[in-house]
């Protein structure tokens, strides 16, 4: 029967490590051991830092991972019901661009930028990121 721990190994981008992670607590599982409370509690805790990005993909990864089990007739039933996991959240609409409208912003922005609490790398892409993008004015 598979760990959650090895399908997991495949998501080390959304920081979801079975280590140290929010799947700490699953690592040891099978998928067939895991009830659907403990990952709505994952869900749960992500939805209220108000990281809708990361509950999208996590809700994805979650459907991802139970339906590749399903397939190969690992859980006797859907612990879900049919029901996708997002379908329990309503997440605010947005169009996934932020807008920048005046000087202010812009300011905010690149303060934000400046201040980024990351290594200098990382501020310095971000910083090429803004600016690429600032040509087009």
């Amino acid at each position: 029967m598979p760990n959650i721990s090895n399908a997991l190994g495949l998501v080390g981008s959304l920081r979801l490590s079975s280590k140290n992670g929010k799947f700490k607590n699953l690592a040891s599982k099978t998928i067939t051991s895991i009830a659907v409370k403990e990952i709505r509690k994952i869900a749960d805790s992500i939805f209220s830092s108000r990281k809708y990005s990361a509950l999208w993909d996590f809700c994805e990864l979650v459907y991802h991972i139970w339906y590749f089990a399903r397939v190969r007739d690992y859980p006797n039933k859907d612990i879900f019901g049919g029901i996708k996991l997002i379908d329990g959240y309503i997440l605010p609409k947005s169009d996934g661009y932020g807008h920048i409208k005046g000087v202010t912003d812009l300011k905010i922005l690149i303060n934000y930028v400046q201040n980024y609490p990351n290594t200098k790398s990382v501020r310095n892409a971000l910083f090429s990121g803004l600016l690429s993008d600032l040509r087009a004015f």
